[in-house]
């Protein structure tokens, strides 16, 4: 029972961990790349689009607010939001 309990708390911490490193940033588009699902804003930043995330619409001036992860030291966006 103890490891039961210890494996469920492991986990909770690990998805508490996982919620907390996400992260969001807004800017102006420079680049979508829909081939590759990368978006690359103004300031440089790249970001590579996560299954489900569409980018379909957007264009190169247009603000956004990305929301994303960092995965193995790369920027996965898991919402791409266009400001009005």
């Amino acid at each position: 029972m103890h490891k039961l309990i210890a494996t469920v708390s492991a986990a909770a911490m690990f998805a508490i961990a996982s919620a907390a490193s996400a992260e969001e940033a807004t800017g102006a588009v420079e680049l979508i790349d829909p081939a590759t699902g990368t978006i690359i804003l103004q300031d440089g930043t790249a970001y590579t689009v996560a299954d489900g995330v569409s980018i379909e619409g957007l264009q190169p001036g247009d603000t956004v607010t990305v929301s994303f992860e960092v995965q193995a030291d790369k920027n996965m966006a898991t919402a791409v939001t266009k400001s009005e």
